[in-house]
């Protein structure tokens, strides 16, 4: 079920709520050994999203968030075998756009931040290249906010960007699987330049 609406008096509101519902049938997952196993029973989930986007003159909000119930994410039963996805899930992202040098250029500046809650992720083998579920650890939520600059010239578009701003504040770092840290701070610079018009 989805719903998706401009909210009435408010100029430049939309709202996004969606529902659902989802069966998954023999699943077919790599268990705590390591070895490929399936679900005998169906596995059901319960998902709700709900995304806000608004603007301020040449500002704009984008939020969303998603809830998951029954994937197992933050605990270790039979329950909950074979598939692991943190309960929440947000992302925010507020930037400052607009056309400058008599419309040639289009720009923006802006922040973002995604957070997930804590869950117990897939482990990784090496020597399989595989993803597999684990019981022992447990990945800390943690948030991780970008800052960037986006500009499209005529047929180029190019971008810089600082990821994990936050490095440090509070934590300083984190796993995206169980012993697999994130990247560190960093800087990122990209071109896409497409030659057609």
């Amino acid at each position: 079920m989805r719903l998706q609406q401009r909210l009435p008096f408010l100029a430049d509101h939309r709202i996004e709520l969606s529902a659902a519902v989802v069966n998954i049938n023999n699943l077919v997952y790599y268990n705590q050994q390591g070895v490929p196993a399936q679900l005998s029973t169906s596995k059901q989930l319960l998902i709700a999203f709900a995304r806000h986007r608004f603007r301020v003159g040449n500002v704009y909000f984008d939020n969303q968030a998603t809830y998951t119930h029954g994937a197992g994410g933050d605990t270790a039963t039979s329950r909950t075998a074979g598939l692991r996805i943190p309960a929440f899930v947000t992302e925010s992202r507020v930037y400052y756009q607009r056309r400058v040098f008599g419309h040639a250029l289009f720009a923006q500046v802006g922040g973002e931040v995604y957070y997930q809650s804590e869950f117990r992720g897939y482990g990784y083998s090496p020597s399989t290249q595989q993803f597999y579920v684990q019981d022992q650890f447990k990945l800390g939520g943690y948030a991780v906010a970008n800052a960037f600059v986006a500009a499209d010239i005529s047929s180029a578009s190019i971008f810089i960007k600082v990821a994990y701003l936050n490095q440090g504040l509070g934590a300083n770092g984190y796993f995206t699987t169980p012993y697999y840290t994130g990247y560190p701070r960093r800087f990122q610079f990209g071109v896409r330049w497409r030659f057609f018009s």
